[in-house]
């Protein structure tokens, strides 16, 4: 899946939360490019054999998602508070959304759905890739990333991995979450921020 023949690059390691349980994934990568027609983010979770991977279904918006294994994508204008979350089941259901500030005034951000796919690989490894049509966001010069996932095991638990996480509970939402900075028009990511 490509953007306008922009391919997808980087490919960050996300970090386990500590508080989390262990098992469920080993290891997960992520990738973003945005293009002036919108975005493309990939995720790829090296997984065990407590990793909960939903039933694939038809793609529909559906709030809640990160109840269970879901993949998420948070985007900020640089130096603004509103921001936008992204989140994508590995069953190919979605969600998007806009907040004002720091969980302030969420709601629905009303877009197209995505093109998704969703494949499981050998053993427990599975690769989400999602590609949004997002013409009608305002043009900025560049933009804080935060690239996140949640997995459920078998047993019931939930881990929490972010580029970066803030000191205490996962918070997905914390400004330490948008560890990359990115031009608005490029297809690279830059260094996490320190």
């Amino acid at each position: 899946m490509v953007l306008a023949g922009i391919g997808i690059v980087g490919s960050p390691r996300l970090l386990r939360h500590p508080d989390g349980p262990e098992e469920g994934a080993v290891n997960i990568e992520a990738s973003l490019v945005l293009a002036p027609s919108g975005f493309a983010v990939q995720f790829l979770i090296f997984g065990d054999a407590s990793l909960v991977i939903p039933t694939r279904r038809k793609p529909k918006r559906t709030d809640g998602l990160w109840e269970h294994s879901c993949l998420e994508l948070f985007l900020k204008p640089a130096g603004g508070e509103r921001y936008f979350e992204f989140n994508f089941a590995p069953s190919r259901l979605w969600a998007a959304y806009e907040f004002d500030r720091y969980r302030e005034g969420m709601r629905p951000l009303h877009m197209g759905a995505p093109q998704m796919l969703a494949s499981r690989l050998g053993g427990h490894n599975f690769l989400l890739r999602a590609q949004f049509d997002w013409r009608g966001r305002a043009a900025v010069k560049s933009w804080q990333v935060g690239l996140c996932a949640v997995i459920e095991t078998t047993g019931g638990g939930l881990s929490h991995w972010a580029l970066a996480h803030p000191r205490g509970a996962a918070d997905f939402h914390h400004p330490d979450c948008f560890a990359l900075e990115m031009p608005a028009k490029t297809d690279s990511l830059s260094s996490p921020r320190t």
